[in-house]
């Protein structure tokens, strides 16, 4: 049998399994201190009187590892894409004072050629013109990104007026996580679905591997028997 067949049911049902990254309560409902966005887990774990991480018995020498997401505010969804840093225009101006102070300073000496002096070398209008052309490479250089980063605008705005399967997902928005609780470390494995549901719905077998072809109410009923 083809596995690629099973493939676009895969992708939607393994999205499901996401779910077992586990949420399970770290305390008794009262409200939990909200994390102050700066410190390390382990500092506001301490701070809640709550274990930084938590190891689950599944039995038959199955364990799972936990870690704790603290209660706080948060950005949920997809922001909207950052305007470019650099624009075009701000890149054409230096261009435009760099090549204004090279004729300049190739017009001083053209001058003195014309009135008939001597021309002499000058380390100062050498140093001038150096820099002159410098700001023009600055500004080129400058134009450059701006069109790159135009570029990555536009395929970032097209991708958030996407209105397909993640359009539940915009925009971004704060969130307030009032309880603090914990989550899977790693993706939960078909041993570790196993060990809690009596059964392993997976294709792909493999004790370490992760699950997969698994329904949102499945993963619902995972997690609830964790909980309980």
């Amino acid at each position: 049998m083809n596995p690629a067949i099973h493939y676009p049911n895969m992708r939607t049902r393994c999205l499901a399994a996401l779910l077992f990254a586990l949420s399970l309560q770290a305390a008794e409902p009262s409200a939990d201190p909200l994390w102050d966005g700066h410190e390390s887990v382990a500092t506001y774990a301490q701070r809640a009187h709550l274990d930084a991480e938590k190891t689950l018995d599944l039995g038959g020498g199955v364990k799972l590892e936990l870690v704790l997401i603290p209660a706080g505010r948060f950005i949920m969804g997809t922001p909207e894409p950052s305007k470019p840093e650099i624009t075009v225009l701000s890149a054409q101006i230096l261009i435009g004072v760099g090549a204004m102070l090279s004729l300049a300073l190739l017009t001083v000496l053209l001058l003195c050629k014309r009135t008939g002096r001597r021309f002499s070398f000058s380390l100062r209008g050498l140093l001038a013109f150096s820099l002159a052309c410098s700001i023009m490479v600055w500004g080129g250089t400058r134009w450059h990104l701006a069109l790159v980063q135009n570029r990555e605008y536009a395929a970032a705005v097209a991708r958030s007026k996407y209105d397909g399967e993640y359009a539940n997902e915009k925009p971004g928005h704060p969130v307030l996580i009032s309880k603090a609780f914990y989550m899977g470390k790693y993706a939960v494995t078909q041993e570790q679905y196993e060990a809690v549901m009596g059964r392993n719905p997976s294709y792909f077998k493999g004790a370490t591997n992760p699950v997969e072809m698994v329904s949102w109410d499945e993963a619902n009923a995972f997690c609830d028997k964790l909980n309980a």
